[in-house]
């Protein structure tokens, strides 16, 4: 198995939006194996239940949220956050729906950026809202939400009789690491009255980092509900994944089914400040392992200065990519010019297309032949297996690009010897399908 597997800890593994883990999250799973705990009921797991509701507290008051008001549980992935997040948002707006379902009620809409993660799709498939009432607002070139269009997306849907009632803001989309703007989108769920949602599952964790969090996060207090994946940026290990509401009676409140057979006392254990003990109450499964553990002790080790110092050197890194990039210009193109994270994303240049006016004169012929390039680069660098990253294709405002490289500048342990290496060969590979 090891010699077959794909080396994560590599710091040339930069083809998803995870890295290597560590000596800590490699002790907190052996932790977790042995106790082999379940955070369903407080009395079975008792000491794993507080360090999951400090742990949540503790990154809710990060978010701006107010520790002795919010709550939280952790899943089994960012997708399965999203999805509890898109229930809740249903049942607390609609509680009847709870029990009587979607018959002969309006149709619900839900609001997503076109370059949402896909969570939400199956949130809708999931919840029987039904895929197409997930509505698409187009993005800017830099791929954040376009809230004016949002306003009129929500107005056409209350026009046309249905029922909008959940807005999810991005904060680093899985392509581009953009930030949508979660101030504005705010302000437009404040005026329709809809659950405000940000999926941080990957931007989130830079809350972490002075440098670049206050701005690329602002008004995440706003929200109703925010997903954030340790196991993304910070290196704990896969999967650690946190759903914070800024009301901590409101996931027990959406999702208790009362089964009182194991939920002993009717309305729920709860601290002092309405957060309920018995964290499967909470949830939409069972059982439920104490993922929290990896972050609580990550951090009691790292401390937040040593999560800061992993987030700020990734960034130095990524304006490092950047920069070289840029030098080589002739050969190379950035998708977006100031990436606002970790994504690094751009083109080869094939030589064939590099000086002439194909560009002016044939938009979609070149456009073919830089996607073409892209993916028999990336075919290349698969077979030499010295470097792992991935192409994407995407629409922005409108317009179909054409696939192109993205680079997650993530590892820890990436050098700007690494970094060099990675755009040498892959000019060099472009330089050899040229000839």
């Amino acid at each position: 198995t090891l010699p077959t597997s794909v080396r994560s800890w590599n710091p040339r593994f930069m083809d998803k939006l995870y890295a290597t883990t560590n000596p800590i999250g490699v002790l907190s799973e052996l932790l977790l194996g042995l106790l082999n705990g379940n955070c369903h009921v407080f009395h079975v797991s008792p000491v794993l239940s507080l360090i999951e509701m400090t742990t949540v507290r503790e990154l809710g008051k990060l978010f701006g949220y107010q520790a002795d008001r919010c709550g939280g549980i952790t899943n089994p992935g960012g997708a399965m956050s999203n999805l509890v997040a898109t229930v809740t948002a249903r049942n607390i707006q609609f509680p009847h729906l709870k029990e009587q379902g979607l018959a002969g009620g309006p149709r619900l809409t839900l609001f997503v950026s076109e370059q949402s993660h896909y969570s939400f799709i199956k949130a809708a498939f999931a919840t029987g809202i039904g895929s197409r009432q997930v509505i698409s607002v187009p993005c800017d070139t830099k791929g954040r939400m376009r809230v004016d269009l949002l306003d009129g997306l929500v107005r056409a849907s209350l026009d046309r009789g249905e029922q909008p009632f959940m807005v999810v803001a991005t904060a680093g989309t899985t392509v581009l690491g953009a930030f949508d703007p979660i101030e504005a989108i705010a302000t437009l769920a404040q005026t329709y009255n809809l659950w405000l949602h940000v999926d941080a599952s990957w931007g989130g964790n830079l809350i972490f980092s002075r440098k670049r969090g206050p701005a690329l996060l602002r008004g995440t207090y706003q929200a109703d509900s925010i997903t954030i994946n340790p196991h993304k940026m910070l290196g704990v290990p896969l999967q650690c994944s946190f759903l914070l509401t800024r009301e901590a009676r409101a996931l027990a409140q959406s999702n208790t089914a009362e089964a009182h057979y194991l939920f002993h006392e009717p309305d729920g254990d709860q601290d002092a400040n309405d957060y309920p003990v018995d964290l499967g109450e909470s949830s939409l499964g069972c059982g439920r392992r104490p993922d929290a553990l990896k972050m609580f002790l990550a951090w009691k080790y790292y401390g937040t200065d040593g999560f800061e110092a992993r987030l700020d050197r990734a960034l130095t890194n990524a304006q490092y990519l950047t920069g070289q990039l840029r030098k080589r210009s002739a050969q190379f193109r950035l998708v977006v010019e100031d990436p606002a994270s970790l994504n690094v994303c751009f083109w080869y240049i094939p030589l064939a297309v590099r000086y002439d006016q194909l560009e002016l004169t044939d938009p979609t012929e070149f456009r073919r032949r830089l996607g073409e390039a892209t993916r028999s680069i990336h075919r290349q660098l698969r077979q030499d297996g010295q470097i792992m990253i991935d192409y994407s294709p995407l629409m922005v405002d409108s317009v179909q690009l054409p696939d192109f490289f993205r680079a997650v500048v993530n590892p820890p342990n990436l050098t700007v010897v690494d970094l060099d290496f990675i755009v040498d060969e892959i000019e060099r590979i472009g330089a050899m399908l040229d000839a």
